[in-house]
C-alpha cells in the first residue's frame, strides 16, 4: 500500500518473480497512507476490500516521504488505525523505509531539521523504527541500502534526475531488501535480473545482504 516509490518501475512485478510469489498493489501518485483508509474514494475502497476479503501473508505500507519528518504523529495515527485490518488478514505488517532524497531536491530547504541526506535518513529510520516496535512489525531497510550506495564506490544510480524517485536499480535493490526482509536469507545468487546486467544486479543483490544482515 502505497505511491509512485512503489509503483515506478513496476517493483511489485519485480518482487513477484524474485518470491515466486503473488504481489498485488493498491497505490496512486503522490497517495498518503491515510487514503487507504478512505471508503469514500476508489483507493480506500480497494484497500479495504483486498485487507477485508483476502488473507495474506505480508502488508506492505509506504507513506510520502517526508512524512516520517513532518508528519511523524500523524503516519503512527494512520497505522494504528491500519494494524487491525492487517492483524485480521493474517498477515504480517512490513514497513517499506523509504530514502533520503538526493542532495539537491527542495527538501533540504524546506525543513530546517535536515541538512544532508545522512540527517534526512537518521530521523526518517528513527520513527520507523519507533512505529516498527509498537506493532512488532518488519522492517525493509531500503533507505539504509540507498544512503551505504550512494557514500560507497558502487557506481549505481539509484534515483532519477528529481532526485527522488527510483532508476530500474534503485527499485531492484528495494525488492532485493524486502526478499532479505521477509525471508530472512540472503538475496544473493537470485537468478532474476530484470533489465540490469548481470554485474549490476549482483552488486545491487551483495549490497542488499549487507545492508539486512551485517548486525
Amino acid at each position: 500500500l502505497g505511491n509512485s516509490y512503489i509503483f515506478t518501475n513496476d517493483l511489485p512485478s519485480m518482487l513477484a518473480e524474485i518470491m515466486g510469489a503473488e504481489v498485488v498493489q493498491n497505490t496512486r501518485g503522490g497517495a498518503r497512507l491515510r487514503e487507504q483508509l478512505n471508503p469514500e474514494t476508489r483507493l480506500g475502497a480497494k484497500a479495504l476490500e483486498l485487507l477485508q476479503n483476502e488473507k495474506w501473508d505480508y502488508v506492505i505500507l509506504q507513506d510520502r516521504r517526508y512524512y516520517p519528518i513532518s508528519k511523524p504523529q500523524r503516519m503512527k495515527r494512520t497505522i494504528r488505525k491500519l494494524a487491525p485490518y492487517i492483524q485480521a488478514s493474517g498477515a504480517k505488517m512490513v514497513l517499506y523505509q523509504t530514502w533520503a532524497p538526493g542532495k539537491w531536491h527542495n527538501d533540504y530547504n524546506r525543513y530546517d531539521s535536515v541538512s544532508n541526506r545522512s540527517d534526512y535518513q537518521s530521523i526518517l529510520n528513527r520513527t520507523i523504527a519507533e512505529i516498527a516496535e509498537e506493532h512488532n512489525a518488519l522492517v525493509a531497510p531500503v533507505g539504509t541500502a540507498f544512503l551505504l550506495c550512494s557514500h560507497s564506490s558502487y557506481g549505481i544510480k539509484l534515483l532519477m534526475g528529481d532526485y527522488s524517485h527510483p532508476t530500474a536499480e534503485g527499485s531492484y535493490l528495494a525488492a532485493c531488501v524486502i526478499y532479505n526482509t521477509v525471508f530472512s536469507r540472503s538475496s544473493m545468487g537470485i537468478p532474476y535480473t530484470g533489465t540490469l546486467d548481470v554485474m549490476t544486479a549482483f552488486k545491487l543483490q551483495k549490497l542488499a545482504e549487507t545492508v539486512c544482515f551485517a548486525s
